[in-house]
């Protein structure tokens, strides 16, 4: 299977250096994709490749620094260590043109936590996690918006790692039109929105020459 990645986010070249017209990638894996949902990956070499079709609020740079993805900056922490303000970047936009904001954030930590995927303990810090864990609740009381690019996340108690593990996949963000419509498989047996957050869209290719697409 090869996957082709096509670069939708502007950037700058060197001095003088002339980019092609076609930005595309095109790379071969060993095997199938398991799962295209952030809420469900697992493998290791699946978060590999959709690091390029994702995006959270934060990601790691080369050096594994944690760096501001679709936020602005670091979140503000109150002194307690139990409050983080997010504040999201207004010009951030999904691969199908929607404008990314807090709604959108509360909308796939939500969703992550109540698929319960293998990883979804990640948000268990968060004040309220228990209830939507146990299908009691379906949104975290902890997770809520002071505006539409401002989000605020409340803690069961001060957990100084957790800014870190925002960093992971479970974080990332999809979008809440997309989600909610007949679910497409994209070359998988499993599910996944189709429009999401990254800095490309992509096209799988099979060995036997059958393709698909997600943007």
């Amino acid at each position: 299977m090869s996957v082709l990645s096509a670069c939708t986010l502007g950037g700058t070249s060197a001095p003088g250096e002339v980019l092609a017209k076609d930005q595309t990638l095109s790379f071969p894996i060993a095997q199938d994709v398991a799962d295209f949902d952030p809420a469900q990956i697992t493998s290791p070499g699946d978060v590999d490749i959709l690091r390029n079709v994702f995006s959270g609020l934060y990601r790691f740079d080369d050096k594994l620094h944690e760096v501001p993805d679709i936020a602005t900056s670091l979140p503000d922490i109150s002194a307690d260590g139990l409050t983080y303000t997010f504040h999201l970047r207004a010009n951030a936009r999904f691969s199908n043109g929607d404008p990314i904001t807090a709604d959108d954030v509360l909308y796939s930590w939500n969703r992550a936590a109540a698929k319960q995927g293998e990883y979804a303990s990640l948000f268990a810090p968060l004040r309220g996690y228990i209830p939507v864990a146990q299908g009691q609740a379906k949104t975290i009381s902890g997770l809520s918006k002071s505006d539409a690019y401002t989000v605020v996340a409340e803690l069961n108690a001060p957990a100084g790692y957790w800014l870190t593990e925002i960093g992971l996949w479970p974080f990332w963000l999809v979008t809440r039109r997309s989600s909610r419509r007949p679910a497409r498989t994209c070359g998988t047996r499993t599910p996944t929105p189709s429009s999401a957050a990254g800095p490309s869209s992509w096209r799988a290719t099979r060995s036997d020459n059958r393709s698909s697409s997600c943007r």
